[in-house]
Order: structure tokens, then C-alpha cells, then sequence
């Protein structure tokens, strides 16, 4: 007797749960446009748009592994940055928006090297590199440029893993957002 109770609420619970009801399903069409056809990377870097520029990041690339794409014009205009341990070059780039009109933030995950690349800058054929304080601050893996004079890093190794610091490398404030 139970089984053919078990069987028949089973029997009612599919018959309910298989009604069908046409829902209107909203589909939308979404307009692209090809800026440029010879973006190449050998895995998905970063890509950023900044004020009038989109900047993507070859992670591999040694010569040029921020290239710029000048939005209105639909064409790339330079690729910037070099990796090595020279003076100006960097291990292991990062890019970031910065709070400064068209310019990328570069910091080294393995390093404490840290500069600004100004695109208007390049455009003129001046250099666009402007070495930013270097950051004594290990184990960083990520920066984000929030002001003129303050970032927000993450050291996943660190009780605290969110801090704001300013441009003297000072911690402002620790971030604490729940148990990580």
C-alpha cells in the first residue's frame, strides 16, 4: 500500500511539475565593431579601456606588452613596455587603469618596480614612461590606482589582505571584508 502511495505521489508531482506555460523570452542584439584584427596572445591578458584608449596586455610578449588602441581612429597607435630587469623594464607586468587622464598604471608582481605609461605623451613622440616610487611592499599581487596619491593593494598573505597606501608606500587604512 505505500509503495502505490509513493508511486502516486510521484506520478502527481511530475504531472505538476511538467505544465507547460510559454514565457516570452526577451532576446537582445548586440551591435560590435572590429577595432582592430591583429590582437595576438598566447593566453588571455588583461584589457582596459582608458579615457579615449583601450590598452590590452600580452602577458608573453617581450618587446611592446601593453598595446594601445586609439578607440576613435579604430587602429592600434603603439605598443609600450619591455620585459627584462633593466632600469625601465619590468619581470612580471600588471596593468591597471590609472586615476590620471589617458594613462595606464604598470607594476611588477615580482618586483617593486612601478611606473605610468601617459599616452598623450607617446602621441607627442615623447617618452611615455614616468617611473612611479617604487614599492617596498612584498607579496603584492594586485594594485589599483584610485587617486592621485592613494592605492588600493591585495597581499593574500597577510591577515589583513586589502590596504589603501599612498604614493610614500604608508598604509591610510586596512580593508577588512569578511573571513578570506
Amino acid at each position: 500500500m505505500r509503495i502505490i502511495i509513493l508511486h502516486i505521489i510521484l506520478l502527481c508531482f511530475l504531472l505538476i511539475s511538467c505544465r507547460s506555460e510559454k514565457k516570452d523570452v526577451l532576446r537582445e542584439t548586440v551591435e560590435y565593431k572590429v577595432i582592430t584584427d591583429s590582437i595576438f596572445t598566447r593566453m588571455p591578458g588583461t584589457m582596459i579601456k582608458t579615457d579615449d584608449y583601450l590598452v590590452w596586455q600580452d602577458p608573453f610578449a617581450i618587446d611592446g606588452f601593453a598595446h594601445i588602441i586609439d578607440i576613435k581612429k579604430d587602429k592600434e597607435i603603439a605598443a609600450i613596455g619591455v620585459i627584462g630587469q633593466g632600469p625601465d623594464e619590468f619581470n612580471t607586468p600588471s596593468i591597471c587603469t590609472s586615476s590620471s587622464k589617458n594613462s595606464i598604471f604598470v607594476y611588477d608582481m615580482n618586483t617593486s618596480h612601478q611606473a605610468y605609461y601617459f599616452i598623450d605623451s607617446l602621441k607627442e613622440n615623447k617618452n611615455p614612461y614616468y617611473k612611479y616610487t617604487d614599492n617596498p611592499q612584498n607579496s603584492i599581487t594586485g594594485i589599483i590606482n584610485i587617486a592621485e596619491n592613494k592605492f588600493i593593494i591585495s597581499q593574500p598573505s597577510k591577515d589583513k589582505r586589502f590596504k589603501i597606501i599612498n604614493n610614500e608606500n604608508l598604509i591610510i587604512e586596512n580593508i577588512s571584508i569578511g573571513k578570506i
